[in-house]
């Protein structure tokens, strides 16, 4: 594995996003606007919960994820943005193998839910498209919570992905591979 480190950010990254596509793990959609405003993209699911539950320590009242879906509905409904408000592991068997161009994961950041994320959506991606996701970080004390930099390391090692692109132009850096 080749770990390529760019300076350029997750902005910069959604630029490269063409045709069809999912974030997951939307929070207010901030991130999501920004991959709309590409005109390459043709169209975005943007996949989130906005459930409290036990196994994610962010946002557990429920009161502010509504509010936070509620932000996303607004924030979002200028652009062809579908909002899917499921688990990724739910709203993943409603799309077909092969039929995403790019995929930016976000979403619960303990190694067992990025690895499971990675492995779910990959298939969900055509090959030669992206899949890519934040937070590509340690975090001292907090590696149950934020073990993203392992789980993609492992992931990329164990399939044998050539290059591993490292967007660090700004912390927490985006992380991103081509489909084979």
């Amino acid at each position: 594995m080749n770990i390529i480190w760019v300076n350029k950010t997750r902005e910069d990254l959604a630029q490269e996003f063409s045709g069809i596509g999912v974030e997951i793990g939307v929070e207010q959609g901030v991130f999501s606007e920004i991959i709309c405003q590409n005109k390459n993209v043709q169209k975005l699911y943007s996949i989130d919960a906005w459930k409290s539950h036990r196994e994610y320590r962010d946002h557990t009242h429920q009161q502010k994820l509504d509010k936070f879906y509620e932000l996303s509905k607004i924030r979002l409904s200028p652009y062809d943005c579908e909002l899917v408000r499921k688990f990724s592991s739910e709203a993943a068997s409603d799309f077909m193998d092969k039929v995403l161009d790019f995929v930016y994961i976000d979403a619960n950041h303990d190694y067992e839910h990025v690895t499971e994320d990675i492995e779910m959506w990959l298939k969900k991606v055509k090959s030669g498209g992206i899949i890519s996701g934040h937070d590509y970080i340690r975090r001292k004390g907090q590696d149950k919570y934020y073990a993203v930099v392992q789980a993609v390391n492992d992931f990329v090692k164990a399939n044998k992905i050539e290059e591993l692109f490292i967007y660090r132009g700004e912390q927490p850096a985006s992380w991103k591979f081509i489909k084979p």
